[in-house]
């Protein structure tokens, strides 16, 4: 029986349950000493001085540096930013740039002792202004957040780049619009905010000059490429190793300043460091959704059909570049899907401001393009006499139709979005949702097409490698750089060699997270489904041939009579003639004289690649920057008190397209997670910064995430998939479909319960509140 399709049991979860999960914290090791990072206090200031000697003198300290012990070592920030240059340091030489920045660390025998260092380190600085609106750091007079890349001439301002994608012709598009519909969109700055913050622990050996690190990571290889450049040191040298890791969803993507400290900790008192950041330094220090504010226009024609599309974009990069250009250009080449618009004209800005750095998040920029995308739909209904989702019928891309080629170069293989939206419109006409719909209630919907693996404009590949090798005892080892936080991946990795090579399940054992294995960028961009999946399919294809080749041989029959299920190639037609998976392998390891003629004894040993047939951007933008398109359409039903503000979520449908599910409920939990952040999004989260750039809540008594009384039932999820023609399996991803739509479908509910259009988020019980009481005032005044 084949696995695909299966709802096996996660593999994974048993040892997690039971308390033998292996995370940073948990690690321990001998002479391990414990690391923390002083950082700034300050958004903007020149370093004059950093002394360390009360520091050095508090006993238990071992170590502690500063931008004195590592002047000369490379910057970083240039392998996985889109970005050419390198634009962080590991410590500030010459200034900070926003609230968090790294200063110094002290290593000493306890986490106690750590923190306390810390605090006795001085540091002079000479405060700056601070630039904190990304539309006011664009002005000529603005203070500069990079001097050094302004006097290297590598940027002329805060603008660290811009770019145009262009398709048609917009004018022409706007000149034959019957209706034209715009707003200034404002898509915040939320955190991951994943379980588990980050940690890491280095181990450097003297005698060797050999690096080992322990990460919280989801890319190894990018890690142990980035600290090898950075510590000059070679890549055979060092390895990463990432081990349990409680949540990831893009924050734990790339190389961090606190993987680089605890290597040099390491390096300069030759035993091991760990640093575990606490849940402050995680709001207010690593990577946030890039916060964007869009002017976006759309024009129609009196039937819904949509002519044109034009925008501006500014994106709030904060204080470094991280991967926030792919993050801008992936958004908003994808982000105008599901729909068919044939004239396009968008200006991206992407700019530094003294905050912390836009980057990796959850869908990757295809949110905030999707919320201004379903709430201009939305408005235009309005405008036109007709529902939202006649104009996203009009427009949505249909299997049929397939392979399409979008006008922005994206090539659509095949599709389920349009049978996604019908699902959800019938199900809010069944569930009586907008019969009779009571004051203060509303509903919303909006749609997405998503990427389902990622070509880094930056990168000029999407590649992963795997290795499948067969023992003589019959278990399957696969190796994989991919690393899981919490997805199921391994257990669905699994069903997809057993189905290709006709194993048993419980014979095939996956690992992973670990740069020593095979080379691949890691867990992010929604790819580990189709890109690994992809290499795993090769690399079980030519496992599979080489079983069947010498089983043929052995049993002296046609390959093509022979049949392989449950790790056993038999003779077809009820014959008692087989081969064992372990009794193939000892002859292909140990007896050479019955193997076929040619053939040398040999492992069955595969290890195999797959790059994604996509494009990067051309000069006006276009390009197919992923392989395959997951769709959804989303339904959301609530209601507004009015002498509140606070929105309840009465009722959430999603029809979703991840193409061949490899296991359904695996796939259904990753829908249900990516709603439920998503709605924190836009309902309740969201970084805030003064105008001297100090976090107004970092931590979790001022941020709020949402609890489980927040998150409205999940659990109608429905199965609106098409298989992929450009995957080996069928499959598209998952984890992050569910992601997008939330946003432009509470928001248009809101305006259907309220009659006020918000277009900012988060959309706050003080907003809401604000806004009717404004409108009644305004009424009173009439």
């Amino acid at each position: 029986m084949g696995y695909i399709g299966r709802n096996i049991a996660r593999r994974e979860d048993r040892r997690l349950l039971v308390g033998r999960g292996r995370f940073i914290a948990d690690m321990q090791f001998a002479g391990m000493l414990h690391a923390r990072i002083l950082r700034s206090p300050v958004a903007h200031a020149r370093i004059k001085s950093v002394d360390l000697s009360a520091a050095l003198a508090l006993p238990g300290v071992v170590a502690a540096i500063s931008s004195a012990d590592t002047r000369g070592l490379r910057r970083y920030g240039s392998r996985h930013t889109g970005w050419p240059v390198g634009d962080n340091a590991v410590f500030l030489e010459d200034k900070v740039r926003f609230v968090g920045d790294e200063i110094a660390a002290v290593a000493a025998i306890d986490e106690f002792t750590a923190r306390d260092a810390v605090e006795l380190i001085e540091v002079d600085y000479e405060e700056l202004p601070a630039v904190v609106d990304p539309e006011k750091a664009m002005a000529d007079n603005a203070p500069i957040v990079h001097d050094e890349l302004v006097r290297a001439g590598i940027i002329p301002s805060n603008v660290m780049a811009t770019k145009t994608l262009r398709a048609g012709n917009i004018e022409a598009a706007a000149a034959r619009a019957d209706v034209t519909v715009s707003a200034r969109f404002y898509c915040n700055r939320p955190v991951c905010n994943p379980l588990e913050t980050h940690g890491v622990i280095a181990l450097w050996d003297e005698a060797t000059g050999e690096l080992t690190v322990w990460s919280a990571s989801q890319a190894v290889n990018l890690v142990r490429n980035g600290l090898a450049e950075v510590l000059d040191i070679p890549a055979s040298k060092v390895r990463v190793i990432a081990p349990d890791i409680g949540g990831g969803f893009g924050v734990k993507v790339g190389l961090f300043a606190h993987e680089i400290i605890a290597a040099l900790l390491s390096m300069k008192t030759g035993r091991p460091v760990r640093i575990l950041l606490d849940r402050s330094e995680e709001l207010s220090s690593c990577t946030s959704r890039c916060a964007q504010i869009r002017y976006s226009e759309m024009m129609l024609d009196k039937d819904g059909k949509i002519l044109g599309w034009r925008e501006r974009v500014v994106q709030d990069q904060g204080a470094y570049a991280y991967s926030g250009l792919s993050v801008l250009q992936m958004g908003s080449i994808i982000g105008i899907l599901p729909y068919k618009i044939d004239n396009v004209l968008i200006d991206t800005f992407c700019v530094y401001t003294n905050k912390n750095s836009g980057g990796a998040y959850r869908a990757y920029g295809v949110p905030q393009t999707s919320f201004a995308r379903d709430s201009l739909v939305h408005m235009a209904a309005r405008k036109l006499g007709c529902s939202a989702e006649d104009i996203m019928r009009r427009n949505i891309v249909r299997n049929e139709e397939c392979p399409k080629t979008m006008s922005l170069g994206q090539i659509i293989d095949s599709t389920g979005v349009d049978q996604c939206l019908e699902k959800v419109v019938s199900e809010v006409d069944r569930l009586g949702w907008r019969k009779d719909i009571k004051p203060y209630h509303g509903v919303g919907f909006s749609t997405v097409l998503k990427h389902s693996s990622a070509r880094h404009p930056r990168m000029d590949y999407d590649h992963d490698s795997v290795r499948v090798c067969l023992s003589s005892d019959g278990s399957i080892s696969v190796e994989t750089s991919a690393c899981p936080q919490g997805q199921g991946m391994f257990t669905t990795l699994a069903q997809m060699v057993a189905d290709r090579l006709g194993a048993s399940l419980d014979a095939v054992h996956v690992t992973g997270g670990d740069s020593s294995g095979p080379r691949g960028l890691g867990t992010w961009g929604a790819r580990t489904i189709t890109i690994t999946g992809n290499a795993l399919h090769r690399a079980c294809g030519e496992a599979r041939a080489k079983i069947a080749k010498v089983a043929a041989h052995v049993l002296e029959v046609d390959e093509s009579e022979l049949e392989i299920a449950d790790s056993i190639v038999s003779v077809k037609g009820g014959s008692n003639r087989q081969l064992s998976f372990a009794e193939i392998v000892g002859i292909c390891e140990r007896h050479g004289k019955r193997l076929p003629k040619g053939m040398e004894p040999s492992p069955i040993d595969v290890l195999s690649s797959y790059d994604s047939p996509t494009s990067n951007p051309n000069e006006d933008g276009h390009a197919n920057p992923t392989m395959t398109y997951s769709g959804a359409a989303h339904a959301c039903y609530l209601k507004v008190d009015p002498e509140t503000g606070k929105v309840t979520l009465l009722g959430y449908i999603m029809a979703e397209d991840c193409g061949v599910a490899i296991n359904p409920v695996i796939v259904e939990g990753q829908h249900q997670g990516a709603v439920a952040m998503a709605l924190g999004q836009v309902l309740y989260e969201g970084l805030e910064y003064d105008e001297a750039g100090q976090l107004l809540n970092s931590s979790l008594r001022d941020y709020y995430v949402p609890l489980a009384t927040d998150i409205p039932d999940l659990s109608m999820v429905h199965d609106c998939s098409v298989p992929s023609t450009r995957t080996l399996f069928g499959q598209r991803s998952a984890g992050e479909t569910g992601n997008p739509p939330p946003m432009a479908a509470v928001a248009n509910a809101v305006e259907e319960a309220t009659g006020i259009r918000f277009t900012e988020m988060p959309i706050t019980p003080d907003k809401i509140l604000l806004a009717l009481r404004a409108r009644e005032n305004a009424g009173d005044q009439s």
